[in-house]
């Protein structure tokens, strides 16, 4: 599967919710993500100079008004290079871990490091846009200031990518922004350089 993300920095979010809310709209659960990055053994490569991502995610769902937990679960992701300069498109992959704490020694055995550990906090909200189905988030991730917003579509084959970018591009027209209010960068690489 190839994802498909558009990433903005958002300037009003009154009006942004406004907007969502006008459209055929859920907000079914909210999402805490504890998220750490690795790199490859120093032998082998640098993620950074390859574009690629390997992530050990531990989430917890949310009811978005009672705050009662869902669901706790784990996956880790590996992530491709982009394939777009405004859209971020890359290929993914995503396995489930039952023990996040096992994987993480696995990792650390084989010569993985451990790059940072990043905290977000995420509400859900799925829309059907022009009849087509988008996952948004409004994000507000640890050590970056403001709220983010992603809208994500996911593709099986890379000929179907202009068509969904497209698509993208349209719902962030219509939620008031452009393309060149567009963040390609992966919140990794924003944290990273907000550090450094």
């Amino acid at each position: 599967m190839f994802e498909m993300e558009i990433k903005l920095k958002i300037t009003n979010i009154e009006e942004l919710r406004s907007k969502l809310s006008s459209l055929d709209h859920s907000h079914p659960v909210d999402l805490h993500h504890t998220d750490r990055y690795y790199n490859l053994p120093p032998t082998i490569g640098d993620f950074a100079k390859t574009d690629e991502a390997l992530r050990l995610r531990s989430s917890i769902e949310k009811h978005p008004v009672s705050h009662e937990i869902i669901k706790e679960c784990h996956d880790l992701t590996y992530k491709g290079p982009k394939l777009d300069k405004t859209v971020k498109s890359r290929i993914e992959h995503v396995c489930h871990v039952v023990e996040a704490h096992q994987m993480d020694e696995i990792l650390l055995a084989l010569g993985y490091q451990k790059v940072i550990s990043v905290k977000k906090q995420r509400e859900v909200h799925e829309i059907i846009f022009d009849g087509h189905p988008i996952e948004c988030l409004i994000d507000q991730i640890e050590h970056l200031d403001g709220l983010y917003f992603e809208a994500e579509m996911m593709v099986g084959s890379e000929e179907e990518m202009s068509a969904t970018k497209q698509i993208l591009l349209n719902f962030v027209n219509y939620l008031g922004y452009t393309e060149q209010d567009t963040i390609v960068e992966s919140y990794l690489e924003l944290v990273l350089s907000k550090l450094t």
